[in-house]
């Protein structure tokens, strides 16, 4: 959700830079009431919007809870997709330590980059040793605004 308001936010920056372009060829007049018919459409659409607000949890997902903290959801994506148990999981401890081999490196990345909504460059993935590593990647990723997203709150 966050994208889509960003990529629309650039959108409008963009339609602004043209506006005000076709300002200084054609006159102010002319585009106020271009703006005006923006605006009205905007509210239209946005009005329409809001009889979909009572199904967003549906569409989105529930609403995180501190269960759903990047590290819970980090711990729970090893466990499933590295068949260890979940308490058994240390942020400290190395993939080697336990014993992450290639083929799991692979399937666990896969697993995290779905869970979270984010990509990891080949070159990235060589710095990550362990799972605190992994963890505050995440958290790096979050704060630049790059995924760790809902779900659509199916769990494998």
């Amino acid at each position: 959700m966050a994208r889509l308001i960003d990529e629309e936010a650039g959108h409008i920056r963009w339609v602004k830079d043209r506006l005000d372009a076709y300002a200084a060829a054609n006159g102010e007049t002319v585009v106020e009431e271009m703006l005006d018919r923006f605006k009205r459409i905007d509210e239209q659409v946005y009005n329409e919007l809001k009889e979909y607000a009572s199904c967003f949890e549906k569409v989105a997902g529930p609403k995180r809870t501190d269960s759903d903290s990047i590290e819970h959801r980090l711990r729970r994506v090893a466990a499933e997709s590295l068949a260890v148990d979940e308490s058994a999981i240390r942020l400290d401890a190395s993939l080697v330590e336990m014993g992450v081999d290639s083929l799991d490196l692979v399937v666990f990345m896969m697993a995290v980059e779905e869970e979270f909504q984010v990509e990891f460059a080949r070159e990235d993935q060589k710095g990550l040793r362990t799972l605190g590593d992994i963890d505050r990647s995440l958290r790096l990723k979050a704060d630049n605004g790059n995924g760790t997203g809902a779900r659509s709150g199916k769990r494998n």
